[in-house]
């Protein structure tokens, strides 16, 4: 193999990895991205649960909830 022929190869070999490397990095903010809005909707149906759970009880035994939950 001539020394042409090798850094093509070499340059060939890089740019392969590249290409990996970037797809890694899309894959991988996708992967955040939708993680990212699962936690908004948990977040938002505990809201919701908290503001039902308020509702429905006493402001006492709601306080009560809370403390003895660590929320």
């Amino acid at each position: 193999m001539t020394r042409k022929e090798n850094l093509l190869c070499k340059v060939s070999t890089f740019s392969a990895l590249n290409c990996v490397a970037q797809n890694d990095v899309f894959t991988h903010e996708r992967n955040l991205a939708e993680a990212k809005s699962r936690l908004k909707t948990i977040r938002k149906l505990g809201r919701e649960a908290l503001f039902d759970l308020y509702v429905s009880s006493s402001h006492r035994s709601f306080v009560k909830f809370l403390r003895t939950n660590d929320l």
